[in-house]
């Protein structure tokens, strides 16, 4: 099942330089690790972004739900197509 795990860029702005590169490692390895639990996981880092990435950058969760919804319906079998189709 493809998953993707939006990160936002600006997580650790309000940190000093040093620990702001360390929490941004750490909050990374941690979103990539949940993006790994799908054969088909990705982690993208979504620039110009805080905690609220749907506010922030919409456009990009857009993006993404259409890509994933895109990438289903070309996996699905021909019997569900025809079932949604119909539906």
């Amino acid at each position: 099942m493809p998953l993707v795990v939006l990160t936002a860029g600006n997580q650790f702005q309000q940190y000093p330089t040093a620990q702001a590169s360390t929490a941004k490692a750490a909050w990374m390895s941690g979103h990539d690790r949940i993006a790994n639990l799908s054969t088909q996981g990705r982690n993208i880092l979504i620039e110009r972004s805080g905690h609220n990435i749907q506010t922030d950058r919409p456009d990009a969760v857009v993006k993404y739900v259409k890509q994933i919804v895109t990438q289903i319906r070309k996996s699905a079998p021909a019997s569900e197509k025809k079932a949604a189709a119909v539906g």
